[in-house]
């Protein structure tokens, strides 16, 4: 836990990235209370295999909150502590969110324990795979993310040989909450991608910014036309689409908050949750715990909408506390 001065948070915090953290943390905080009650209707529950709703965005625009500030946070540590302490604490950082995950996925049976793969080892994974490739210059790593894309989307067609079964890999992975680990190859391609948007942000090129989103949005469409768009396969057009949708959402939230100053550089709803947004999210998993052990999961859908928003309402405050005396837990 470390405690930051009024001071240093002005000169290194960006309140667009901030505020896209929170907003991002709230959706992830409602979609999985939702998510667990069986009258959430469809358009707020994550399709079974093809389709797109809201809740398939949420942890794809986390994703992309995180990486905004990879790039420049790495840059920072190591003209500060040289390339080796910053390659172990990026490795610490994102192990210890796996560790995370798992503790926090771990179930016991009487066949016994098992482990599910969910967003905190996804996060994990997608932080030291971006470290391989985060000292490649800008357009390098652009293209190297395009390639790999299209590599992992051709891989995913492969059929590969189970108990005597073709299995073709995309369906494999069908069965893995965010597409386990291999599905985590398709995360971490969009984490790449969003370093190279958080690179341009460093140098203020918004406007590029804009193409991206514009120009990753209609691949995206025209895509899914072809492949179908699927977050449980992490495919090719839901990498896109999120990635393109991501960005034209960070301009939009950095007019009204960086550039028109239209909340005079404050933000009391979302930015909080941004500053403290993998402590928070770590935290609601003890609240999923409770409301899963409390409330009944047949509950109708407005019992649902208000458990939902007092989670949110919860963890918002527990957020502006941590704010106001000025602690923020760094993992």
């Amino acid at each position: 836990m470390e405690r930051n001065s009024k001071q240093s948070l002005k000169r290194e915090r960006s309140l667009a990235i901030d505020v896209f953290r929170g907003i991002s943390v709230s959706a992830m905080i409602f979609v999985n209370i939702v998510g667990i009650f069986n009258n959430t209707p469809a358009w707020s529950k994550h399709p079974s295999d093809f389709g797109l709703t809201y809740v398939d965005l949420v942890a794809p625009f986390f994703i992309i909150a995180v990486s905004l500030t990879y790039h420049m946070s790495f840059k920072r540590r190591k003209e500060k502590h040289g390339s080796f302490e910053a390659y172990l604490q990026f490795l610490r950082r994102y192990g210890a969110l796996i560790g995370f995950g798992f503790l926090g996925a771990i179930s016991f049976s009487a066949s016994g324990s098992s482990f599910s793969w969910g967003v905190l080892q996804a996060i994990g994974f997608t932080g030291i795979f971006t470290l391989f490739f985060i000292n490649l210059r800008i357009l390098a790593r652009f293209i190297l993310s395009i390639f790999l894309l299209i590599l992992y989307q051709i891989l995913s067609y492969i059929e590969i040989i189970i108990d005597g079964n073709a299995i073709v890999i995309s369906e494999l992975i069908l069965n893995d909450s965010h597409g386990g680990f291999i599905g985590g190859f398709g995360w971490a391609i969009l984490m790449l991608m969003a370093t190279v948007v958080g690179e341009l942000f460093e140098n203020k090129d918004m406007i590029k910014i804009y193409i991206l989103g514009i120009l990753f949005s209609t691949v995206g469409i025209v895509l899914s036309i072809i492949f179908g768009i699927s977050k449980h396969r992490v495919n090719i057009s839901y990498i896109t689409i999120s990635v393109g949708l991501g960005c034209i959402l960070f301009c939009i939230l950095w007019e009204i908050y960086e550039n028109k100053e239209l909340t005079h550089k404050k933000s009391i709803i979302f930015q909080p949750q941004g500053k403290n947004a993998f402590a928070l999210y770590v935290f609601h998993g003890i609240l999923f715990v409770f409301t899963l052990l409390l409330i009944p999961e047949s509950i109708g859908w407005g019992i649902v909408l208000i458990v939902s928003f007092v989670n949110m309402l919860i963890i918002w405050l527990v957020a502006f506390i941590l704010d106001r005396k000025k602690i923020y837990i760094i993992i």
